[in-house]
């Protein structure tokens, strides 16, 4: 600072005083000196605290240059004190700075000046101590990936303390009911093997859903340091995972299930082991068998007693406390040998006057595939010499078919077959009668009730079947036909006996329908009286002004809208969508709002800085919903600069060399790149403008092999890290690469010795 800044209150008053005869043709200017008042210190460690002052500018104060002053001296003699000029456009009122690289435990002053360009003042001499040497000092624990069993902890050490770090970890224990001491050395600990500013490590072994207490921790000839205490809980269990592997040992009557639990969820097993069956579904039908000698993650069953050449169906199964989880369905064939098939007939239903469903079943397929299934039908009881073949086409052992174009009132004779390699085997014959004719059924009036603007509630009465099963009944109806059937628009009913009713849906308000039930039977569809209603008053969608915008930050806004116009009836919902995409829709983003009235506002949150938003707003009655206008706004950009660790080099051949790098501060925004960039010439800093390589290494390590170097060559090196605005720089390292076709130590053995 030059040197008038500490005389001047001297030499500002011999200078006023000189200049009283000179001046009465010209007044010197008015410039009111401001007040100066200096704060307390604030000291936060062993090389660094933070100072405070406050300017008071009386209004036509001019401020030409202002800041803080201070010295291991008293006096704050300029050759012996630092200076920190401030904005004087920036400073009025409280002033703060902070000063790092101090010396520890070492006691120093300081105060607070401003000049008007006429006189300098200096405020009253404030005075603070360093800390001294002693044990590290940590920043909060922060922690990621937590599981049911498992977390990774990030430390970062603020100070060494003065001295050589001879441990570094984390100490941590589970958080029990009346103890909230936090955790020290003498409880659990993991340790990092690399001793850095920031530092990793991860535990294992925790369990599900508790809370844990940690702490950094460091060891230097002073003793143990530790950070604040950081809670965090586990995440609870998950239902393990099982994997079903081939059988082995399988004989006529016996087979060796396999399996593994590929997964235990985090919490101990309940049990484990398999079902099984004949049928392909073996956890809905079959048996379930458990292993409780198998030790570690291996499933094993040992089934007896089973089927001669039978095929069975099974699958391992693993249950903990969330629930149970089943592998693949894998099969397996027992030995033994093959007949035909075993089939049984069953009694003839859904019969009408021309219509029967014949059905059978295989009790056994003689151990051989099924090749045809089905049944033979006459009027002659000689089935299988006069009857008709008919195959079925249902899946597994039991099996139907349904016959057409019988006589009424007739007698019919039916049996069984199912055919295999083997030959054909024959259930015993049946007889049925289909039943005597009928004829279509009687529907009685119609009757509406509950009508809506969009609905309306009917119902009728069968008062005769025709003497046969009621197939289908229900309502068509019409706006335009004054005689609606089956062709216009129709809605089955489901209820029981005699009744019919049914809602109609999805009408247009204020438009006449016409309506009559109907019923089916095996004779054909009857209609009964029409009947006509006018539906309620149309309504509409709400209407919406614009939206607007404001208080708009990185993360945060808020919107406003209004309901110019109820639609007629009553709004259930309101709010916005928004989100990135144009235009936004409730698969975006969506806020309601309890706002009174017809006002719509509401608080939007977890933006992301600097992104371009779409915005509308919404309203729904019992109409439907209306949309707004799209609006458009751009949150603010608060990213700084990344800051990123110094540069490990290693592994230096003449061209390649191993860097690492850590991201010490990722500048409030997600790292989109880092890596490294370097050159050769001395005069320049590297940039990703020169030579760079980018790195894939995870979270905030930035390591790989550079590689295409030159042999013999000095390169610097710089590590990077953008946060997509800003990017951030190491400091420089440099690496001189080795020369070619140098001699290695196994290149010529020593000389041996006698």
């Amino acid at each position: 600072m030059k040197k008038h800044l500490f005389l001047s209150s001297f030499l500002g008053i011999a200078v006023a005083l000189l200049c009283i005869p000179a001046c009465s043709d010209q007044e010197a200017p008015h410039n009111p000196a401001p007040a100066l008042h200096i704060g307390t210190a604030t000291v936060s460690g062993r090389t660094t605290a933070t100072i405070s002052g406050t300017i008071a500018k009386p209004e036509g104060t001019e401020i030409a240059e202002c800041g803080f002053i201070y010295s291991t001296v008293s006096t704050l003699p300029e050759a012996e004190s630092t200076v920190i000029p401030l904005d004087p456009a920036k400073n009025n009122g409280t002033c703060t700075v902070q000063l790092t690289g101090l010396q520890p435990n070492t006691h120093y002053y300081y105060c607070l000046y401003a000049s008007s360009g006429y006189t300098t003042l200096r405020s009253d001499i404030a005075e603070f101590t360093t800390h001294a040497d002693g044990v590290p000092t940590f920043a909060a624990v922060t922690y990621s990936g937590i599981s049911p069993t498992g977390a990774i902890l990030k430390g970062e050490m603020t100070d060494d303390g003065g001295y050589d770090i001879l441990t570094l970890g984390f100490c941590y224990k589970k958080v029990e009911e009346g103890d909230n001491k936090a955790p020290d050395i003498e409880d659990h600990t993991v340790n990092v093997s690399t001793v850095s500013q920031t530092f990793t490590a991860t535990l294992e072994g925790l369990e599900p859903e508790q809370t844990y207490i940690v702490c950094a921790y460091g060891v230097n000839q002073e003793g143990v340091g530790y950070s604040e205490p950081t809670t965090f809980s586990t995440q609870a269990s998950t239902i393990p995972m099982a994997e079903t592997l081939v059988a082995e040992d399988i004989t006529e009557t016996g087979a060796r299930l396999m399996g593994r639990v590929a997964s235990t969820g985090g919490s101990t097993l309940l049990a484990k082991g398999f079902y099984y069956d004949t049928d392909a579904d073996p956890v809905s039908n079959g048996t379930r068998c458990s292993d409780a000698t198998t030790e570690g993650d291996g499933i094993a069953y040992e089934l007896t007693d089973l089927a001669i050449a039978t095929t069975y169906y099974y699958c391992a199964y693993a249950e903990n406390e969330k629930g149970l989880s089943t592998g693949e369905v894998l099969s397996f064939t027992t030995a033994g040998e093959r007949s035909i098939p075993v089939v049984q007939t069953a009694e003839a239903s859904q019969i009408t006057e021309t219509s029967a469903r014949l059905s059978g079943s295989i009790s056994s397929d003689g151990h051989s595939s099924i090749i045809s299934k089905g049944f033979y039908w006459s009027t002659q009881s000689d089935l299988v010499q006069h009857g008709t073949q008919v195959v079925s086409a249902s899946e597994g052992d039991a099996f139907t078919y349904d016959l057409a174009g019988l006589t009424a009132g007739t007698t019919y004779y039916a049996c069984a077959y199912a055919e295999n390699e083997e030959g054909t085997g024959y259930g015993e014959v049946i007889t049925f009668s289909t039943q005597a004719a009928t004829t279509a059924p009687t529907v009685g009036v119609t009757t509406v009730s509950g009508i809506t603007e969009n609905s309306a509630d009917v119902s009728a009465e069968i008062t005769a079947d025709g003497g046969t099963d009621i197939i289908e009944k229900g309502f068509c109806y019409s706006s335009s036909n004054a005689e609606p059937t089956l062709n216009d628009t129709q809605v089955a009913s489901n209820a029981a006996g005699n009744s019919i009713t049914a809602t109609l849906e999805g009408l247009t308000g204020s438009t006449t329908y016409y309506v009559r039930a109907y019923a089916t039977n095996a004779r054909g569809t009857s209609y009964g009286a029409v009947q006509q209603f006018t539906t309620d008053l149309s309504l509409s969608v709400p209407a919406l002004g614009n939206t607007s915008v404001s208080g708009i930050t990185s993360t945060t806004a808020t919107a406003s809208a209004t309901i110019t116009a109820d639609g007629g009836a009553a709004v259930t919902e309101k709010g916005f969508y928004y989100g990135t995409n144009n235009p936004p829709t409730e698969a975006d983003m969506k806020v309601v709002s309890n706002a009174a009235g017809n006002a719509i506002t509401a608080d939007l949150s977890g933006l992301a800085p600097d992104t371009r938003y779409y915005i509308r707003a919404f309203a729904t009655n019992s109409a439907g919903t209306a949309l707004g206008a799209i609006q458009v706004f751009i949150t603010a950009d608060d990213r700084t600069t990344p800051s990123v660790g110094s540069v490990t080099t290693s592994n230096i051949t003449g061209t390649t060399v191993d860097l690492i790098a850590i991201i010490i501060d990722n500048g409030g925004g997600d790292i989109t790149e880092k890596g490294f960039c370097y050159t050769t010439d001395a005069n320049v800093l590297p940039t990703t403008a020169d030579n760079k390589a980018v790195a894939t290494s995870t979270g905030d390590e930035i390591s790989l092999t550079l590689t295409g170097l030159a042999e013999s060559t000095t390169y610097y090196i710089r590590a990077y890290a953008s946060n997509g605005s800003k990017t951030g720089y190491s400091g420089v390292v440099t690496v001189t690469t080795g020369a070619g076709n140098q001699p290695g130590i196994d290149d010529n053995p020593s000389p041996g010795r006698d």
